[in-house]
């Protein structure tokens, strides 16, 4: 097991420096190989990058079935944004009472930040999805 994950962190590394943009494919391989790493956090940050952008597309289901892979993976600084990443997906995906049930449990951002404003506009687009 330490051999293989090594290889994987090795591999996950060489893939991410290799100076060519990672696709959605490319950015699931790589979240598996830090996976495989030991890398939770890390691989959170790729799938959940890689569901933003399926959202962004209009895959609303694919996006979903990532971001849901990459939230109890994300550490601290990163469930909140993975969560409302998700809410998104939900109710564009015509989920829209798991997307609000996920929006309640969302924890509080301090007024008149920059998370403040970004969870402004994740509610705007869970009611544009009602």
């Amino acid at each position: 097991p330490a051999e293989r994950a090594s290889l994987a962190r090795r591999a996950a590394g060489a893939i991410e420096h290799s100076g060519q943009p990672l696709d959605e494919d490319g950015r699931q391989l790589v979240a598996s190989l830090q996976l495989a790493a030991g890398n939770r956090a890390g691989a959170a940050r790729q799938f959940a990058e890689a569901g933003r952008r399926m959202l962004a597309s209009g895959a609303h289901g694919s996006a979903v079935v990532l971001l849901e892979r990459a939230h109890p993976l994300a550490d601290e600084t990163d469930r909140a944004a993975v969560a409302e990443s998700l809410a998104v997906a939900r109710a564009e995906g015509g989920d829209l009472d798991a997307a609000l049930a996920l929006a309640d449990v969302l924890p509080p951002v301090p007024a008149r930040s920059e998370a403040a404003a970004r969870r402004g506009l994740i509610h705007i687009e869970l009611a544009w999805a009602a």
